[in-house]
């Protein structure tokens, strides 16, 4: 039976909520939060997220509505059937009675948030334990819920959620002043600062708020401003536009050095002028050398086309966290004195639109090592003005590549301009050796298989030229096309190690991660993955874990530890991505630029070399603040890691006991509280 003091209650309250309306706070922003109780997702936002702006001050400026509902079902008949069972709806009405008592959000929401804090810890059913946390009375929400009066509260939550122009997709699904930000909502607080009329609480004008741009793994044509500082490039560029400044924004038009009619132009044009190419079917990984903002790779992104593209940081500012800020592949690194981190025949293309790389430097070791990654029968995309100038040093350089290029059997497929005149020429690595053996003079000299260990980990550049084909004569045809490339069926050996690896094998691991990623990660964990969009995987195997992702709008960094097993080729030949790396040293990118990383049983014998502080101090230099470190491994390792990362103000919770996932938060020294 009701409570005599609940009616009284409930007279009161729309009494409290009208002058909490937008039309007695004018200009306040309204933030609507539609969501379910048990949801991972849900409960990692509202804990994680919601949850700062009563820290930060951005609650000053806004009018908080929960709507506790989500993906339920109302039938014909009035019952409620909830996406994750009874224990979701009775918490939904329980929510929804303690949002009617207490309408203040400054009162409710730490009740709201205690309970979303136990759900993400799997302790959901010791829910009553918030009304002591909070200070709360518990006997008139007992009552709401006994009476019925929360269901029907949750009834016309039921109403307003299937109300919702344009319908939600997902939950949690955040309304800021009407706009659905969908994909974006992890981005909720730079809405509500940039709607805002009044005077800014301090906490919208710090960069830690303006988390990247959530645009899907694609062109990336937008990002915040305070993320990437750096408005260098858009005086110095301005006349290529490369990217212009817009109010908080950079945007990317996707115009280059080379690409005077936009990359998309440039490349339809490359398709035209070699329709071999087959962008996403016959080409599938690409290597872009000096590549400014990256807009070659992250518009072929959108053709199914994975393209790693690197630079190093020069006078124009860091351009490849421009480019990991864009949601596109990139890496920090230079041709310089030694090898770069990939293996042998790796790449189906390799791209350098004007990228001021002396190709015939130091006896050609440059264009060497190009050679060296380039898959037999890959295609080498030159735009550079020596193509189509004709001053005495661009004639100089042009005659000089094409000496270096004869010397190393490359064929000139074509050579043409576009309409604006801007040259391209392409050349293709041969497929078989019967050119060297041809050559007149052996310059560069022919390497012999003796000549020391392949690996490229820390190892100059070869000043002599590898045969396209090994002696013994396998694991070099062209790969089937795309995506029936990812599972193709083979059996390897690494160019770098005689490690034989078995096609069982493959299987076996594709198989294992499959199941589990689908099972456990993508279920179980609370990881909003439609808000990550890159992810790196610190152990990556075979690529298992990359290939069960496929389907989602992101990209895999796939990182072989060159203390593992060489798998990396096996990588490569499934047409996904990788690098070679040692953990006891730093990573060649930028800070806060993943959204997600993976290590799976890597820790144990890595903190043989190193301390798990310092590993741990390098995860979150690259992880973004509010993403997610995953690691499976012993119960033993993972207790060693969890007060490491708690004691650096992540969020952590253990899943079926070797799984710990773990949550960055936005504390800074001197800041008070974990504001996370």
């Amino acid at each position: 039976m009701a409570s005599p003091t609940l009616p009284l209650l409930l007279r009161l309250v729309p009494l409290v909520l009208l002058c909490l309306s937008p039309a007695c706070t004018a200009g306040r922003v309204t933030v609507s939060v539609y969501y379910e109780t048990l949801c991972p997702f849900c409960s990692a936002f509202v804990v994680n997220d919601l949850s700062r702006i009563f820290h930060n001050g951005v609650s000053s400026i806004a009018d908080l509505r929960l709507v506790p509902f989500g993906n339920g079902r109302v039938s014909a008949d009035g019952s409620i059937t909830c996406q994750h069972g009874e224990g979701e709806c009775q918490l939904n009405a329980i929510e929804a009675c303690v949002i009617k008592l207490w309408p203040n959000a400054e009162q409710h929401f730490p009740f709201i948030h205690c309970v979303e804090h136990l759900a993400l810890t799997r302790k959901w059913d010791a829910w009553q334990s918030c009304f002591q946390e909070t200070g709360l009375a518990s006997q008139p929400v007992i009552d709401c819920y006994n009476s019925g009066y929360g269901r029907q509260l949750e009834l016309q939550y039921a109403a307003e959620t299937n109300a919702l122009q344009p319908p939600h997709q997902f939950v949690p699904w955040v309304v800021v002043n009407g706009k659905p930000l969908g994909e974006d909502y992890m981005n909720f607080e730079a809405y509500i600062c940039s709607v805002y009329d009044g005077e800014l609480p301090q906490a919208c004008k710090g960069k830690h708020l303006a988390i990247a741009q959530h645009t899907k793994a694609s062109g990336g044509d937008k990002i915040w401003y305070n993320n990437v500082p750096h408005p260098k490039l858009v005086q110095y560029k301005k006349d290529q536009n490369w990217v212009r400044k817009s109010g908080n924004y950079f945007v990317f038009p996707g115009g280059g050095t080379q690409f005077k009619n936009g990359v998309t132009a440039y490349i339809r044009f490359i398709e035209q002028i070699l329709p071999n190419i087959q962008w996403g079917v016959h080409t599938r990984t690409v290597l872009d050398v000096g590549c400014g903002v990256a807009s070659f790779g992250g518009y072929l992104l959108d053709r199914n086309v994975i393209t790693m593209s690197f630079a190093p940081k020069d006078e124009h500012e860091a351009q490849i966290q421009f480019a990991l800020e864009r949601g596109i592949p990139a890496f920090l690194a230079v041709i310089g004195t030694q090898k770069l981190p990939f293996p042998d025949n790796s790449f189906d293309v390799i791209h350098c639109a004007r990228c001021r790389v002396h190709w015939y430097a130091d006896g050609g070791k440059p264009l060497l090592e190009l050679n060296r990654v380039l898959r037999p029968g890959g295609y080498y995309i030159w735009s550079a003005t020596p193509v189509y100038r004709k001053d005495q040093r661009d004639v100089d350089d042009w005659n000089a590549m094409v000496a270096l290029t004869k010397s190393i059997c490359w064929r000139t497929v074509v050579k043409s301009r576009d309409v604006n005149k801007i040259g391209v020429v392409i050349y293709q690595k041969p497929t078989s050796n019967s050119c060297y053996l041809k050559r007149k003079t052996n310059e560069p000299p022919l390497c012999s298989e003796s000549d020391g260990p392949r690996s490229p980990w820390y190892t100059p550049l070869d000043s002599c030229l590898f045969t396209a084909v090994s002696s013994s004569g396998g694991g070099n045809d062209w790969p089937i096309s795309w995506p029936e490339r990812l599972n193709m069926k083979h059996s390897t050996a690494s160019n770098n190690s005689s490690i034989q690896f078995s096609q069982e094998k493959i299987d076996s691991d594709t198989n294992h991660w499959r199941d589990l990623v689908s099972e456990v990660y993508l279920n179980e964990f609370a990881v909003n993955w439609s808000s990550v969009r890159n992810v790196m995987d610190m152990n990556a195997g075979f690529g298992g874990f990359a290939a069960s992702l496929i389907r989602q709008p992101l990209w895999v960094m796939n990182v072989v530890p060159v203390d593992q097993p060489d798998t990396l080729p096996i990588i490569f030949n499934r047409g996904l991505i990788g690098v070679y790396h040692d953990w006891c040293e730093s990573f060649n990118t930028y800070p806060r630029t993943y959204d997600l990383l993976h290590m799976s049983y890597l820790l144990g014998p890595l903190t043989k070399r190193c301390h798990i502080s310092e590993v741990a101090a390098e995860i979150d230099r690259i992880l973004r603040p509010g993403r997610w470190f995953v690691l499976q491994d012993t119960t033993e390792v993972i207790g060693k890691m969890d007060p490491v990362l708690r004691s650096l103000h992540y969020k952590t919770a253990v899943i079926k006991q070797h799984f710990l996932v773990a949550t960055k938060g936005f504390w800074r020294p001197g800041s008070t509280g974990s504001q996370s």
